[in-house]
């Protein structure tokens, strides 16, 4: 589980996208599916659309981008290589889920 300090923030885009493909791609049972979005939305903020896109990001994670920016977030965790590679404008750190689970592991 998460640290007393530690926040998961996820943007409605974020939450659509993983029912999209949980459901479309990897086919998990509707009950499972129910159950998972369940735990989002009592464990973690869902963040509205942001108002526009960050310009620099290639569309659909420039929304996303943009709403973990308007949050303030510290981290952006992602697999996509090149949001990985990508240099934030202000401070938020662009981490591999490896790198954000060793970081999050090393402060228990």
């Amino acid at each position: 589980m998460l640290e007393a300090d530690a926040q998961l923030l996820l943007c409605e885009r974020v939450l659509a996208e993983f029912e999209r493909i949980a459901r479309t791609k990897l086919a998990v049972p509707p009950d499972l599916l129910a159950r998972a979005v369940w735990f989002f939305q009592q464990y973690a903020e869902v963040l509205p659309q942001a108002k526009e896109p960050v310009p620099s990001v290639p569309d659909p994670d420039a929304w996303i981008v943009a709403a973990a920016l308007a949050a303030r977030a510290d981290w952006f965790v992602t697999g996509d290589k090149l949001l990985l590679e990508w240099l934030p404008p202000v401070e938020l750190s662009m981490l591999s889920p490896r790198s954000a689970f060793d970081r999050l592991r090393s402060t228990a």
